[in-house]
């Protein structure tokens, strides 16, 4: 590496506006906050890019990096020791360091941009560390109270790691799942779990679905739980449940629960050129709000012009496009992770296919901040953790409660991550120039990640992980779990090829969309296990693509889309679970004059009046709106009534696992559209409903003191929050917000019943948008991207960046993302050089 382009320390000049004259690293700042980096030399450019969002993110980059390696607690104390204790139980850091040892040997040229990178955010800690700028936010004495540690590539690549193990993460749902099947059979059979709501499909045509006899009977089927007397102990069973709760919900933090994406070829567009839309969907905490940036280059020679947004803590553009090239992913949903139920016959081994293998015992130093203790002080916990070199981790029983299996058996989890990566294609998406060059980064990344992509010629959609190729054909249940002693149920080594993973160009429909929802139609008869392959299990419940995939059938069908049209359908909030719910609540309040087995309600006038909202509702879950509270509550109550008799003690913690997808089951069971569905309707499908009507009315009463619809909305309950959005223990506030669970512009899983009983004070989300782009080209061919994200770029209270553009969020209303360089030095607010002339350049 040549020298810092920061030399001395303090070498960094504000200058007001720059004229046109080049120097060799130069950040103009857009009146969006937005920084514009024009370097010299690609490695010039990711200097100056590590150096703006060091500026811009520190804390909320240091906090991203200490979730990964496991350090929060030094921080933060006690409260962040179960997230510390999940990146030492799956070894990130281990990992991130087997990743930097390939990339050096294998990779040196992305290497030496993350240097050249890892320099620039070092470049800004330095003039921290001077003096010569302030201690940024949450570093300071009456905050948290510590001072910024340097980076290296390394953190980048454990960060990295964390983070695709978050999109990956399927491992809580199957072992959380083979429980529930393990306690109550009958239910979980007659409830079709995997089967979507919406029979919607991104791989369209003859060709999608291939269907084969069906498997046998789970190689390993138990009627009764092994340590637990029939009739189960309840409360050993709530203790156990209690005392794994704080771990779940660290994971649950980790999830992507989702995203849309969708791009429309220039034939049906009003200009004659593609367009795409995309808006990714993660926790609002850390590290899941991105940073806005554009990397420069190529302009004087290098090879690298693309805007967008970054992971904070991150290299690059993650999403966003370069000057020929637009990209949007959704997490694919794709089944990369595996748990078995594996018999220990001693202290140091596993039982795998008949063999002993032995486990390596690793032990992990968590250190707990004390009050009044300095960061790095404070009581020392030591974790062993154990792993099978070659099979993946055994989880603790902390973590997962209930036994399946055999007496003395552990779960061991396999992810395709615990393999080490050069990432070949790391970086490429910032060079592509046509979908081609797109599709093959996609190849060569991999990543767990539906890919849409457009050029101003044609569009692309595409899926590059790695899919272990599973054997299905004697009942192997991959989307639960498995029994290691059967050597079928391991993996092999071999990977589903490209013509078994999801791809295409929108042949024959003039678009791509992907909601993510199940790409083949594999789970269309709630078994995964009967096709020609096994691609995943669990995927969105498919009412955004179903939403999604309808409206572009009418907008192509019309012809001359917009970009308006575009952003309308990204912020579109019509409740597909009230259509399938109103209908329901409308049918069921008929019968009540006529059946005897709802004469109870009989005289409700306070019921009449919540189907009268119900009836007029426009199906719109605006924030403003009431029915949109009433069909909210209506739906947690609905579900509570079908499902918490058949799955006891599992129906709260499954709640609040993943809130949508027991939804999505007991609206399905509603809606008959399981064929033995009456099991888990006992009370029948009426009683139920209007039950579930008088439920939601005394919600209503006890919060808002009655039904009337003029004293209450849905901003009043369902709300969103943003707690720790730029880093742990800052609270950016909760805001009502638009749209609900089944929603295009989605405010996804909600809190709504307490673990405790009872309903919570207000139903928080956590997870949502966090930012939605729309593009469209230019007549040159060049990307136009708009865009809104949440709060601002800069995580500065005093920089006028810190909330700017939160109202656009909320509002639905997007900005302009300036690219070409006129452009931005008109927009620009600020601009400055970062300068050393006679030092040689990075890389």
């Amino acid at each position: 590496m040549g020298a810092s382009l920061v030399a001395p320390l303090g070498g960094c000049s504000e200058e007001g506006l720059l004229p046109e004259a080049r120097p060799r690293l130069e950040i103009v700042i857009d009146d969006h906050g937005v920084p514009h980096v024009y370097g010299a030399t690609d490695a010039d450019a990711f200097h100056g890019a590590g150096y703006v969002m060091a500026t811009d993110r520190l804390f909320h980059m240091d906090q991203a990096r200490r979730r990964a390696f496991g350090t929060l607690s030094e921080v933060h104390g006690i409260e962040s020791l179960e997230d510390d204790k999940l990146a030492r139980l799956f070894d990130w850091p281990g990992w991130g360091r087997r990743h930097a040892e390939k990339m050096q040997a294998e990779n040196p040229e992305t290497w030496s941009l993350l240097e050249a990178w890892v320099n620039g955010v070092n470049a800004r800690i330095e003039q921290i560390e001077a003096g010569e700028v302030p201690l940024p936010h949450g570093f300071g004495p009456d905050q948290f109270d510590y001072m910024p540690d340097r980076w290296s590539p390394e953190h980048v690549l454990v960060q990295a790691t964390m983070t695709g193990f978050g999109n990956d993460l399927s491992f809580d749902r199957e072992t959380f799942a083979a429980i529930a099947y393990d306690l109550f059979p009958e239910a979980l059979n007659a409830a079709q779990i995997l089967k979507p709501a919406r029979p919607v499909y991104t791989m369209v045509g003859p060709s999608r679905r291939h269907a084969v006899a069906p498997p046998p009977a789970p190689t390993r089927v138990r009627t009764t739980p092994s340590d637990l007397s029939e009739p189960f102990d309840r409360e050993q069973l709530r203790r156990r449940l209690e005392d794994s709760q704080p771990a779940r919900r660290a994971l649950r933090r980790l999830r992507g629960i989702g995203s849309n994406n969708w791009a429309v070829s220039g034939e049906h567009t009003a200009t004659g050129r593609p367009m795409l839309a995309g808006d990714p969907h993660l926790g609002f905490d850390v590290p899941g709000i991105f940073y806005a940036l554009h990397i420069d280059s190529k302009s004087q020679g290098g090879t690298i012009n693309a805007a967008g947004f970054s992971f904070v803590g991150m290299p690059g553009i993650s999403v966003g496009h370069t000057d020929k090239v637009v990209w949007t992913p959704t997490t694919a949903f794709a089944d990369v992770m595996d748990v078995w139920t594996a018999a220990m016959p001693d202290a140091d081994h596993v039982t795998i296919a008949g063999s002993a293998v032995e486990v390596v015992k690793r032990e992990e130093i968590i250190i707990i901040r004390e009050q009044g203790s300095a960061v790095g002080e404070g009581t020392m916990r030591a974790i062993e953790e154990l792993d099978v070199p070659g099979y993946g981790v055994l989880l603790p029983p902390d973590l997962v409660p209930i036994p399946v299996g055999e007496p003395g058996d552990r779960y061991l989890m396999n992810w395709v991550g615990f393999e080490a990566n050069a990432f070949p294609s790391l970086l490429d998406f910032n060079r592509v120039q046509n979908i081609d060059e797109y599709d093959a980064a996609v190849d060569g990344f991999g990543g767990n990640f539906n890919f849409v992509a457009a050029d101003a010629d044609g569009i692309t959609f595409r899926v590059g992980t790695r899919v272990p190729d599973r054997d299905i054909s004697s009942g192997q249940t991959p989307w639960l779990t498995m029994d290691a002693d059967d050597a079928s149920t391991l993996w092999t080594g071999e990977m589903l090829d490209l013509d078994r993973l999801p791809h295409g160009r929108g042949q024959g429909r003039g678009y791509v969309s992907t909601a993510n929802n199940d790409p083949f139609g594999f789970t269309a008869d709630g078994d995964p296990g009967n096709d020609p392959w096994y691609f995943g299990g669990f995927f969105a419940p498919g009412w955004r693509a179903g939403r999604i995939d309808s409206r572009l059938q009418e907008m192509v069908g019309a012809g001359g889309i917009t970009l308006e049209d575009m952003q309308a359908l990204q912020s579109d909030v019509h409740s597909n679970l009230g259509d399938d719910l109103v209908p329901l609540v409308q049918r069921a309040w008929s019968a009540v004059e006529s059946d005897e087995a709802l004469a109870e309600y009989r005289g409700r006038a306070d019921l009449a009046q919540l189907v009268d909202v119900l009836d007029t509702w426009d199906r719109q879950m605006d924030r403003d709106s009431a029915g949109a509270l009433v069909l909210h509550m209506f739906a947690f109550m609905a579900t509570q009534r079908v499902i918490q008799d058949d799955f006891s003690i599992l129906f709260l913690q499954a709640m609040d696992l993943q809130p949508v997808f027991i939804i999505k089951i007991a609206t399905m069971a509603l809606r008959g559209e399981f064929p033995d569905g009456e099991v888990v309707l006992q009370e029948g499908r009426d009683a139920l409903v209007v039950g579930a009507l008088a439920d939601t009315a005394a919600l209503l009463t006890e919060r808002f003191g009655g039904v009337d619809p003029a004293g209450y909305r849905l901003g009043d309950f369902r709300v969103t929050s943003f707690d720790a959005a730029t880093g742990v223990g800052i609270d950016r506030g909760t805001f009502a917000a638009m749209g609900g669970e089944s929603t295009v512009n989605v405010a996804a899983d909600a809190s709504f019943f307490a673990l405790t009983g009872g309903v919570h004070d207000q139903s928080v989300s956590h997870w949502g948008p966090i930012f939605r782009h729309t593009a469209t080209f230019d007549e040159a061919g060049t990307p136009q991207l708009y865009f809104n994200f949440p709060l601002g770029n800069v995580a500065e209270p005093d920089s006028p960046h810190y909330m700017d553009m939160h109202e656009a969020y909320l509002e639905g209303d997007y900005l302009r993302m300036y690219y070409a360089r006129d452009e931005v030095l008109d927009h620009a607010e600020r601009s400055f050089t970062l300068l050393e002339e006679d030092a040689p350049s990075d890389g």
